[in-house]
């Protein structure tokens, strides 16, 4: 099969490709998230194999869905910033480190990881650079590499994060 996102109605017997918004070509790796207060919504990130700062610099693109996945809208993506050479926060990454979460107790709060974590409180419209894998690039230093993020089940606001160099946690 080629690659891309897929579902079936009949668990698992056939499935269909989803194309309705979502990118056809020059993708690798997607990364998906479901909205814990809303069930029909998900977000998926698509890893661009263009890494070039031109052309999508290793993000081909933030999407969202509010049908359980049947059509996709395009969702604001980061800035580039100048701790990945001023690429998007996947750097030129986004194959080996690329995930994606919404905050349980605020929906539109979304945070992507890759080389950098970056967050949005307003699904997309604005977003903010969460940390910087070198103390040059700003603060708080983070290791780089981002591969899970979760969330405290009864504490708003406390966020847990995995990545290479182990397990971080905030409360901010």
């Amino acid at each position: 099969q080629d690659g891309g996102l897929y579902t079936s109605t009949n668990r698992g017997t056939n499935w269909t490709k989803i194309t309705s918004g979502l990118p056809s070509s020059g993708y690798r790796r997607i990364s998906l998230a479901k909205d814990p207060s809303h069930t029909d919504t998900i977000y998926s990130v698509f890893q661009s194999t263009d890494v070039t700062p031109a052309g999508d610099a290793g993000l081909k693109g933030i999407f969202k869905s509010t049908d359980k996945g049947v059509s996709w809208t395009t969702v604001t993506s980061p800035p580039k910033i100048p701790s990945t050479s001023s690429l998007s926060y996947l750097g030129t990454q986004g194959w080996y480190d690329n995930v994606i979460a919404v905050d349980p107790f605020s929906s539109g709060t979304i945070y992507v990881g890759g080389v950098d974590l970056m967050k949005t409180t307003n699904d997309g419209t604005n977003w903010s650079q969460l940390t910087y894998w070198h103390s040059f690039y700003g603060s708080p230093v983070v290791h780089a590499d981002h591969h899970a993020i979760a969330f405290h089940p009864t504490t708003p606001g406390k966020v847990y994060n995995g990545n290479d160099g182990g397990i971080y946690s905030t409360t901010n």
